[in-house]
């Protein structure tokens, strides 16, 4: 199962997407420029996925905080 996990929280935004068959982190990106989520994120989730050659529709779970 894929797990895409989306850090929003505080100022730094980061999202990666974690295997649990394999326990392994198969990608990560980490943002610190303030709060500017609403306009940094979905960006920065999208480019993170391209780079791994992901997609949205590889997700198995959404995990959000």
């Amino acid at each position: 199962m894929k797990i895409l996990a989306i850090e929003c929280s505080e100022a730094p935004a980061s999202c990666a997407v974690f295997d649990d068959e394999s326990g392994l982190t198969l990608c990560e990106s980490f943002a610190s420029v303030g709060l500017t989520h609403s306009r940094t994120l979905m960006p920065m989730v999208g480019s993170m996925l391209k780079n791994a050659e992901l997609t949205l529709g590889d997700m198995d779970a959404v995990a959000a905080a």
